[in-house]
């Protein structure tokens, strides 16, 4: 599976090569049409596995098809293939040959590609340019000789070409290449030579994007390997570039104009099972109202309060991981829709969910003017070779507090050395990377000085006891907080931590670390009479799921063994009508779990009260996307992995077992669960479960 995602990324790497970042905008197709564009739907529908007559007629059959496309992967379910149907549909079968209608009044043609040309040179006395890159493939036309192709990949058999309109493929031995790719600039300075595409290849892993032709000048950004840029002017030493629009200067030497163009490792090399028959001939001036599939967008950010975000095979919450992507990891988006992003992590290429993906360049500007006004919001995660007012906030704060990081506006190691060492006076994760904890400690009145006497206070969390329990409860009580002092940290002292971190700027994870522990003790804490913001009354609120939405899964049977950690899911309290998102956590006889967002945790507790062990019936609506019914509390315990959801630790959620298994592993509590379960269960259908 993984070489087919590998050859479409290859066809779409050079239809986005060719194409830019022009806005598409297609014809919508619906049941009763019929010609060529039904073709190439059909066709592309067909590429991607789907069962489908390729008649070029729009029938009962190619409706239940589109249908089927449009479920799978999160699009409106009627049947027409609209602009955002097609536009998905072509981005992830590009050798589909589809076309784009432009608007009556606009006459003007897409522009030919730009890149390395080469010319046929055959004995024969022309050469023929074939739908796939094998002798025995369908003949398009006929090159004669001396005519010029666009060299889209260049390979040592055969080269994926654009002649008269069309996208085929040639034997290599039948073209020259010359000196096309030669500079046209002395060595000093970039000179015009027209646009270009070029590939990033470097042993680096990624390229910088200077402001000026000058190795000391000021890094934009970081471009990673294989990705592509455009070029503006040409030179030996430097190229001015446009990358994520974002124009700036990279060294020449890093980057790649012959055409043979490379992928990473990880995906093939080999040439896409079909090509373009075809190269639309016009394009609108101004963006569709339903624009398609953005492509082409380059470098973006994993931004995810989970930790890390998955990679799938296929654009769709069911298709398989091939990978994690660690929060904060650089990634190359090649399409972006409204809940799927097409991207390339080290070398996989695969699809992540849109709303964790931060586009660099394009979404900059935005990010930049929000700053401007605060630039000490938390926006995204800071690291080598970032600029901007956040950066250079940092930079103001990390000196005032006596770390000396100079105020540069630009993330370098100086910054990233600084960071650490207040990461470490202040009980963080000495990683050098200014995360959401980052900003709330360096905001905080109570950020320690570099020149501070280092933390002493061990941390506490939820069923401790002792002096230092007793401690903490002492002073959150003299700031007016609920308590009772009896050095055991219980769940009205948990409920107070969590309201102190709140009110106080602090991480709000439940837990009292050393940084917690100095706010609390140090005289300067808010007290509870301090205002916050609540959540608004309809938070959490959803429409209950229908009883036919219902299917009784078995714990060990069915859920368990297409689960696992990491994973979200959505439950709902049938009594509040609130819903909220919660994160397995450790599956063992029942689903460890913990809220994904301190958001969810105070919905949780606005639909059950204050912390407590009471069994809950609740509805779960798994990854799958399946309802199924259960029951748990919202009393936190032990640990979890998500250390700003207000939770501190993790918490139950009990689905249907065999009541003897339970009677013999968990008698009490255990039990109590699934006689609760089954009363549910009973309640809604009128079952009666054993």
């Amino acid at each position: 599976m993984r070489h087919g995602m590998g050859r479409r990324l290859l066809a779409f790497l050079a239809a986005m090569m060719l194409m830019g970042n022009t806005a598409l905008a297609y014809e919508k197709l619906q049941r009763g049409a019929s010609g060529l564009q039904v073709l190439n739907m059909q066709q592309a529908l067909s590429s991607l596995g789907f069962s489908i007559d390729t008649d070029g007629k729009y029938g009962p059959a190619t409706q239940r098809v589109v249908k089927a496309f449009q479920q799978k992967y999160g699009l409106k379910v009627d049947g027409v293939a609209g602009n955002q149907t097609l536009g998905l549909l072509y981005s992830l079968a590009p050798g589909s040959g589809a076309q784009t209608v432009a608007p009556a009044q606009n006459t003007a043609a897409i522009p030919e590609p730009s890149g390395v040309t080469a010319t046929v040179s055959t004995p024969g006395g022309s050469l023929n340019l074939r739908e796939k890159a094998s002798g025995s493939a369908r003949i398009l036309t006929t090159i004669p000789q001396g005519g010029k192709v666009q060299v889209v990949n260049r390979g040592s058999a055969w080269c994926s070409v654009w002649y008269g309109g069309m996208a085929g493929w040639v034997m290599t031995k039948f073209l020259s290449f010359g000196n096309a790719a030669a500079p046209t600039a002395a060595p000093s300075t970039p000179a015009p030579a027209g646009e270009m595409q070029a590939q990033v290849v470097t042993p680096g892993g990624s390229l910088n994007l200077r402001e000026q032709a000058n190795g000391n000048a000021r890094v934009l950004t970081t471009v990673p390997q294989y990705a592509f840029l455009t070029v503006t002017a040409r030179g030996d030493a430097w190229c001015a570039v446009r990358y994520g629009g974002i124009n700036g200067y990279v060294m020449s030497r890093y980057l790649r104009f012959d055409g043979a163009f490379v992928l990473p490792t990880a995906v093939p090399t080999a040439a896409p099972t079909a090509v373009p028959t075809a190269v639309p001939t016009a394009a609108p001036t101004a963006a569709p109202t339903a624009a398609p599939v953005q492509t082409g967008l380059g470098t973006a950010i994993v931004a995810t309060s989970g930790g890390t975000l998955n990679l799938r095979e296929a654009p769709g919450e069911n298709a398989r991981v091939i990978a994690e992507m660690p929060n904060g990891s650089a990634v190359t988006v090649t399409s972006r829709g409204d809940t799927w992003c097409g991207v390339i992590y080290q070398g996989q290429a695969g699809f992540a969910m849109t709303k964790f993906v931060t586009v660099l360049g394009e979404t900059q500007t935005k990010q930049n003017t929000d700053r401007e006004e605060d630039p000490s919001a938390y926006t995204r995660t800071l690291r080598k070779g970032m600029t901007g007012a956040d950066v250079t906030w940092v930079q103001t704060r990390l000196q005032a507090l006596g770390y000396g990081a100079a105020e540069t506006g630009v993330y370098d190691d100086a910054t990233f050395e600084a960071v650490k060492r207040f990461q470490s006076q202040n009980a963080l994760t000495a990683d050098g990377l200014a995360g959401k904890q980052t900003f709330t400690a360096l905001k905080s009145a109570s950020a320690r000085r570099a020149d501070a006497a280092p933390l002493s206070y061990e941390t506490l969390r939820i069923d401790d006891t002792g002096d230092g329990v007793r401690q903490l409860q002492t002073d959150l009580k003299a700031l007016g907080y609920p308590v009772t002092v009896n050095g055991t940290y219980n769940e009205s002292t948990h409920n107070a931590v969590v309201a102190f971190q709140q009110r106080n700027g602090l991480t709000i994870s439940g837990i009292v670390d050393p940084l917690t522990r100095q706010a609390v003790h140090g005289g300067g804490g808010k007290p509870y009479a301090t205002p916050v913001e609540e959540l608004p009354a309809d938070a959490g609120k959803m429409a209950a799921p229908a009883v036919s939405e219902m299917k009784l899964l078995h714990w060990v049977n069915d859920i368990k063994p297409t689960v696992k950690a990491g994973q979200a899911f959505t439950v709902y309290d049938p009594n509040s009508g609130l819903g909220w998102t919660l994160v397995f956590y450790s599956l063992g006889r029942h689903a460890d779990s913990q809220p994904a967002t301190w958001r969810d945790t105070q919905i949780m507790n606005r639909a059950f009260g204050a912390t407590n062990w009471n069994i809950h019936p609740v509805y779960v609506k798994l990854p799958s996307g399946q309802w199924t019914v259960a029951t748990m509390h919202n009393r936190p315990h032990l640990y979890g992995s998500i250390t700003d959801n207000g939770f501190g630790g993790h918490l139950c959620v009990h689905f249907l077992r065999d009541m003897a298994e339970a009677q013999k592993n968990d008698p009490n509590y255990g039990v109590n669960n699934q006689v609760t379960l089954r009363n549910t269960w009973k309640a809604l259908t009128g079952e009666t479960v054993n």
